[in-house]
């Protein structure tokens, strides 16, 4: 693989200059042991791990949460929802996701399952008479 050593967007080893930013290709050198690769990198120029959060201009209470799975599931709601952040180089603003955020969407569900369940019973029962 090859990088661009502008944008750091990664390109097969055939590609001679960025399909971005026109700017010639290098090697990719294998990363150390010690050394950590990007996190994240933006969707449209590929910089690694180059954003800012985006404020967010909803709320973060939901009452159908609320009633369908209580307060606790509202919470585990609010800590799964991705982040919205803006690339630093391009501006474009996209969605990033932590394995914490990933674990409280499964607790989440785990929460309001039962009760979505348990209403498709009951509405089963009425139409069923």
């Amino acid at each position: 693989m090859k990088a661009c050593s502008y944008c750091g967007k990664q390109h097969p080893d055939d590609a001679e200059v960025c399909t971005i930013d026109q700017q010639p290709l290098k090697e990719l050198a294998e990363s150390p042991a010690g050394v950590a690769s990007p996190k994240v990198s933006c969707p449209q120029c590929g910089a690694p791990d180059d954003f800012t959060p985006v404020l967010e201009l909803r709320s973060s209470f939901s009452l159908p949460v609320f009633l369908f799975g209580g307060l606790i599931a509202v919470l585990f709601r609010n800590a799964g929802r991705p982040r919205r952040v803006r690339c630093n180089k391009c501006e474009t603003r996209f969605y990033v996701s932590s394995p914490l955020s990933n674990i409280s969407r499964v607790i989440f569900w785990l929460l309001v399952t039962p009760t979505i369940v348990v209403l498709i019973m009951i509405i089963r029962g009425l139409f069923s008479l």
